[in-house]
C-alpha cells in the first residue's frame, strides 16, 4: 500500500502500529530465533547461529505470528511509534 502512494501523500502519511504488535531488535543476540524455537518447542540444543536480529510479533485474530526483521525495520517502527507517543515494547 505504501508503494502505491505518491511522494506527496507519503510525506503526509501517518503509520500507526496495531495495538497487538510488538517488535524488538538486538545487534548481538538472535532474539527472534530463540523466541521461535521456544514457541515451536524445538530442541534447544540445536546449533544456533549467534548473530544479532530483530523480530516483529503481532496477533491478527487470536493467533500470534512472528517474523524475523532487520534492525532497520525495527528502527523504522520505533520512529512511527514515537511520533504517536507510544513505546515499542511493553
Amino acid at each position: 500500500m505504501l508503494a502505491a502512494l505518491s511522494p506527496a501523500r507519503l510525506l503526509d502519511a501517518v503509520l500507526v502500529p496495531h495495538p497487538a504488535t510488538r517488535w524488538m531488535s538486538s545487534p548481538e543476540l538472535p532474539i527472534f530465533t530463540i523466541w521461535r524455537r521456544h514457541r515451536e518447542h524445538a530442541a534447544l540444543d540445536a546449533e544456533l547461529d549467534w548473530h544479532g536480529e530483530g523480530g516483529l510479533l503481532t496477533r491478527p485474530g487470536a493467533v500470534v505470528c512472528g517474523r524475523r526483521w532487520t534492525s532497520g525495520a525495527a528502527t523504522f517502527l520505533d520512529e512511527c511509534a514515537q511520533r504517536l507517543g507510544r513505546s515499542a515494547s511493553p
